[in-house]
């Protein structure tokens, strides 16, 4: 069996400017004749404005998928039904995030200065009032990923009278964290009075996590630069290229995994079935971060697999 599957999903904002101005500044004793309006918080002593956006920019993403699935004939023995399925699976994850043009969003609120002069068709600047001297550049950019994982399982679906009980196991390997994990998996239910009417069911199963591309795409996207300038009538300076302050490298990390246990009753009441479910999930060595200090006393953030989460429902 093959398939494939394609997303797509672009945003695109009216303008790829994003500034922050002031409406007024009591403390400096201003209010803009041309900012009229506010999106902050109405302080006592300031309010500023933001306008614009952050350009046009999207994600693509084309999972190819193989997979074969064998249901071997039924036997029994010692008075037990077995029914044994194996199968195998490779799953290819291509994606593209692309931003089509350069952005500028603004570091901090605009600098007041009544004597500000602006240049010729500077979208920066506000003549007399106030202007923009830092901000921050997101360049057009393409980052690509791919990874493929592969699996192959192994169940055995068991009945003895009233008991169903299904064993199984996954083995999986993906060539993006080099990572081989086997996932134990265990079902089985109760037909509680031999007439198919109440069954009891539950189950054990351990999940690991498959599309790690989220994690691919972002060790490239988040690299920007930060321009300033001296004032009103100085040239935009632009500083090296710099990355997020999060290095996303996952080459030492383990695939995170998900452990399940649920519950069950169902009842069928004339034509229909009524069922309850509890299930209870338990997140282990999930993405998180930690802060690592370098040589030069320099802070930034690494992921690491010391995230946990749990839920019921």
């Amino acid at each position: 069996m093959a398939g494939y599957q394609h997303e797509q999903n672009k945003i695109k904002h009216a303008s790829s400017l994003q500034q922050t101005w002031y409406r007024y500044n009591r403390n400096r004793d201003f209010v803009s004749e041309a900012i009229d309006w506010g999106t902050g918080v109405a302080g006592s002593n300031s309010q500023t404005a933001i306008i614009g956006g952050y350009g046009e920019y999207g994600t693509e993403k084309n999972t190819t998928t193989l997979k074969q699935d064998a249901e071997l004939n039924a036997f029994s023995t010692s008075g037990i039904t077995h029914q044994i399925d194996a199968g195998w699976q490779v799953d290819s994850y291509q994606t593209e995030y692309r931003r089509f043009g350069d952005a500028y969003v603004s570091r901090g609120v605009a600098t007041i200065s009544p004597t500000t002069q602006c240049q010729s068709d500077d979208a920066w600047c506000i003549g007399g009032e106030q202007y923009i001297k830092s901000r921050t550049l997101y360049p057009e950019r393409s980052v690509k990923g791919r990874y493929t994982n592969y699996a192959i399982y192994l169940q055995d679906s068991m009945n003895f009278r009233r008991v169903e009980l299904t064993p199984g196991v996954r083995l999986q390997y993906d060539d993006y964290l080099k990572n081989t994990t086997l996932a134990p998996r265990l079902a089985g239910s109760l037909d509680v009075f031999g007439d198919k009417r109440t069954r009891l069911f539950g189950g054990a199963n351990r999940y690991y996590g498959q599309n790690m591309l989220a994690y691919k795409l972002r060790s490239g996207i988040g690299s920007y630069y930060i321009q300033t300038r001296q004032n009103a009538q100085s040239p935009w300076e632009t500083g090296e290229l710099r990355s997020s302050s999060i290095n996303y490298d996952v080459s030492d990390l383990k695939t995170p995994y998900s452990d399940e246990i649920s519950l069950g009753l169902s009842q069928r009441v004339l034509d229909t079935v009524w069922t309850m479910k509890w299930v209870n999930r338990k997140g282990r060595a999930q993405f998180g971060r930690e802060s690592v200090t370098d040589a030069n006393g320099d802070r930034y953030y690494v992921l690491a697999n010391n995230a946990k989460n749990e839920g019921n429902t």
